[in-house]
């Protein structure tokens, strides 16, 4: 009997932040039965080190709000998820994370979860705050699990309704 490998994709903005959150476990289940992609930024340093079977995808995206950056990155997350029917999709930061939660369903990834390190709008004031606060909830809104790095972070998102 043939069990079928799991489909997965991890992003985020920046290389540092796939080397420090993500890449340990994504290597450990690539171990145990995942086939796995990653994307982020470009970083040829960084990609250098990855292993042999894991898939990268170059993200055109770019830290801050970009709106022609924002359309290329979901365009190019939409027909990665279509074309290697991608099972679950695991992103972290706020730019690739909008785009890869409306991709992916868009695309029907069944998996699609949030892993929410922080939230930028902390730092904003008025209309800047809103708007990052927005991007929050569309993200919440169309992922099919959030994951708050600590209690605190979960007691402010309840609290600002994200």
């Amino acid at each position: 009997m043939c069990i079928k490998r799991i489909n997965y994709c991890a992003l985020t903005t920046l290389s540092v932040s796939m080397r420090c959150f993500v890449l340990p476990s994504v290597i450990n289940l690539h171990e145990n039965g995942y086939d796995i992609s990653i994307g982020c930024k470009t970083d040829k340093d960084f990609i250098k080190t990855l292993p042999e079977k894991i898939k990268f995808i170059h993200l055109s995206i770019s830290r801050g709000y970009n709106f022609k950056d924002t359309l290329v990155c979901f365009w190019q997350l939409y027909k990665f998820f279509r074309k290697n029917e991608i099972q679950m999709v695991e992103y972290g930061t706020e730019n690739v994370s909008f785009c890869a939660s409306i991709a992916g369903w868009i695309a029907r990834v069944p998996v699609r979860i949030y892993n929410h390190w922080g939230a930028r709008y902390v730092g904003f004031h008025g209309l800047m705050r809103q708007f990052s606060i927005t991007i929050e909830r569309i993200i919440s809104l169309f992922s099919t699990d959030i994951r708050d790095v600590n209690p605190k972070n979960l007691e402010m998102c309840l609290k600002d309704r994200i």
